[in-house]
């Protein structure tokens, strides 16, 4: 059941609005310090509610991906005309790899394990990502520059997996925060 908290601004900072523990660690900190302000707002307990999230790590997913197509590319061009022609490849080979993942990989998984529907997001992003993170140690091991960013994405992958893991003792307790801040079943 979703969950709103109505009248409380500072209910922008819950962690459980947000969907990477690096993001939800943040919001937890920026919440600690944030006063209480009663305004006309109504927040929705979502983890995909914040758009600033989504496109900042879509954006550094592209940059990513893209580092991982110039870096050939600059072999054969100069490094301007590689990052040229791997921005737009980089979005094909996303998209590729989100689409063949909803429509061919889940599918089967779910018809072999019988996952739950409710799974198949998290399900999709963890292919999508274990893709992109096998990549990464391809790259990381090459000698050139792309290994920088390989080694980024490994090193924000495994750190943002650290703080998830810490996160897990603290769940009652941003339970129990959502109720403080007022967060009650929607439409109530």
């Amino acid at each position: 059941m979703t969950s709103v908290v109505r009248r409380r601004a500072e209910a922008r900072w819950l962690p459980s609005r947000f969907n990477f523990a690096l993001f939800r660690l943040f919001a937890l900190i920026r919440l600690r310090v944030a006063k209480r302000e009663e305004r006309q707002v109504m927040f929705v307990i979502d983890r995909h509610q914040s758009a600033a999230e989504t496109y900042l790590v879509a954006t550094w997913l592209l940059a990513t991906v893209s580092c991982f197509f110039a870096a050939p590319l600059a072999e054969r061009f100069s490094t301007l005309v590689a990052a040229m022609i791997a921005v737009p490849l980089g979005s094909a080979a996303l998209h590729v790899l989100f689409c063949s993942v909803g429509l061919f990989v889940t599918p089967a998984v779910r018809k072999l394990t019988r996952m739950p529907e409710r799974w198949t997001l998290r399900f999709d992003s963890a292919v999508v990502m274990l893709g992109i993170f096998v990549s990464a140690l391809y790259f990381a091991i090459q000698p050139s520059w792309v290994r920088i960013a390989a080694w980024q994405f490994l090193l924000l992958f495994a750190l943002n997996a650290i703080v998830a893991i810490a996160f897990l003792p603290f769940r009652p307790f941003l339970a129990r925060l959502e109720v403080e801040l007022g967060g009650e079943p929607f439409g109530g």
